[in-house]
């Protein structure tokens, strides 16, 4: 059986959930705007796609079509959300035997070209590197959650990566990590949230009792986040291994949300010119 350089399960939803920059009401050329990147993104990597397609018109079939030469498969779901779609990544994920290494992405966000080779090339010589992620979060410099964390950094080739407690649903693992951590992810689908799941795996400020009385007093963004933590993975907090997730500076793509966009980068600028 051939096998691929990564296994990439890509979720599509035809509505739109936050605001993006770009196609703000226009989620077909969105989607086809972000796959674009997505394909320069990858230049001379091979994967293996499966595209879910949740409740879309047939016509979205075509931007793949279209832009991918790859190898891929279409997965159409009648409208089974966030949970669902990312329960069927999960699935897809661990048990398919095309590649060791795997990517999780979600339909909005917009890459740089040809940098998913330092992804690949940072997980393959970095051994402690458990998960990473193409996007540098703006929470990583505005959140007092991530204050701590700034000064870990390893450069690979032209990229310096630095551990964070946290990041979004769209991230490389492999499957030996993936099948460790199964548990934590499925509790996503039960209406975890994802910041909290990240910092059950991290273990990152849950553990830290000053922090959650701070947080219990001064901050009920930061106590909701904890106390999920602690109510849908207890025994990972309290026993499980911790994990490393790392994340670029500067970014190398951005989730399309006009007041999270990666910071460091004119990316208006760049989004005029493509």
């Amino acid at each position: 059986m051939k096998k691929y350089d990564l296994a990439v399960a890509y979720r599509v939803y035809p509505g739109i959930s936050k605001v993006p920059p770009i196609y703000s009401e226009d989620k077909f050329k969105l989607v086809d705007f972000c796959f674009s990147s997505f394909v320069k993104f990858l230049g001379d990597v091979e994967p293996y796609l499966w595209i879910i397609l949740d409740g879309c018109p047939e016509n979205y079939k075509e931007i793949f079509i279209k832009h991918s030469k790859f190898d891929m498969e279409f997965i159409e779901v009648n409208q089974i959300g966030n949970a669902k779609t990312f329960e069927l990544q999960l699935q897809i994920l661990l048990e398919q035997v095309n590649s060791e290494l795997i990517y999780f992405a979600e339909d909005d966000y917009f890459y740089l070209p040809n940098k998913m080779k330092y992804m690949i090339d940072f997980m393959q010589k970095i051994k402690h590197s458990h998960f990473i992620s193409p996007y540098d979060h703006p929470d990583y410099y505005n959140l007092i959650l991530h204050k701590d964390r700034e000064s870990d950094e390893i450069q690979v080739n032209e990229t310096k990566w630095n551990l964070r407690a946290s990041t979004t649903m769209t991230f490389m693992t492999s499957k030996v990590i993936l099948k460790e951590t199964e548990k934590v992810f499925r509790t996503y689908i039960r209406n975890n949230w994802d910041s909290s799941l990240w910092l059950s795996l991290t273990k990152h400020r849950v553990n830290s009792l000053n922090f959650a009385l701070k947080s219990f007093i001064s901050n009920t963004y930061y106590s909701k986040i904890i106390l999920k933590s602690w109510y849908y993975t207890p025994f990972q907090i309290l026993f499980g291994k911790k994990y490393n997730l790392f994340a670029p500076t500067p970014s190398l793509a951005t989730h399309l949300d006009s007041q999270h966009l990666a910071p460091s980068i004119n990316w208006n600028n760049i989004f005029q010119y493509i």
